[in-house]
């Protein structure tokens, strides 16, 4: 923990599921930032995070003593497309609790990380937002990413089409 903050960054565990699903389905349920319509199962994250493998990762943010710790929030990585020419390359998210926004906290999740990313060998990371999400492109502009395109209205949710901009970390 940093003594600091009170703050631990680790790889996820399973006990941290039911708390990421409900960050996370907040995040869905509430926001066009993510495209992703279909709440998210305790069961599947806890598949997830069983399941880690490199490249496959799932870091998360705690706060407070063992037995109390608050989700502040996690960033995970999975496969960008699939075939064996794109295995050093990884798509990445971070979800915050809006109230930990704005404090270091995403740029903690991400540095922890990319870090791992690049010890698993993985040269490159991708970051898919909603072109709606402005807070999320400014901060991955901060931590150093390459805009690399912008898809017109090729998302949907609620009935409208949102753009989706692609930035890029070289590892």
């Amino acid at each position: 923990m940093t003594p600091e903050q009170g703050i631990e960054i680790r790889p996820a565990l399973k006990s941290d599921a039911a708390q990421i699903q409900t960050l996370w389905n907040q995040v869905i349920s509430e926001t066009t930032h993510t495209f992703t319509t279909q709440a998210k199962s305790v069961g599947a994250i806890e598949t997830l995070i069983e399941t880690m493998v490199p490249g496959r990762r799932v870091v998360c943010a705690l706060q407070g003593a063992i037995e109390t710790r608050v989700l502040l929030g996690f960033a995970l990585s999975g496969e960008f497309r699939g075939g064996p020419g794109y295995s050093a390359t990884v798509e990445h998210s971070i979800y915050l609790d809006p109230k930990a926004q704005g404090q270091g906290l995403g740029r903690r999740l991400l540095d922890v990380l990319f870090a791992k990313l690049a010890e698993d060998g993985i040269t490159a990371s991708i970051a898919g937002i909603s072109g709606e999400n402005h807070g999320a492109i400014a901060f991955h502009e901060r931590m150093g990413l390459a805009h690399v395109g912008r898809l017109p209205q090729v998302g949907q949710k609620w009935g409208r089409k949102i753009d989706l901009v692609l930035m890029q970390k070289t590892l």
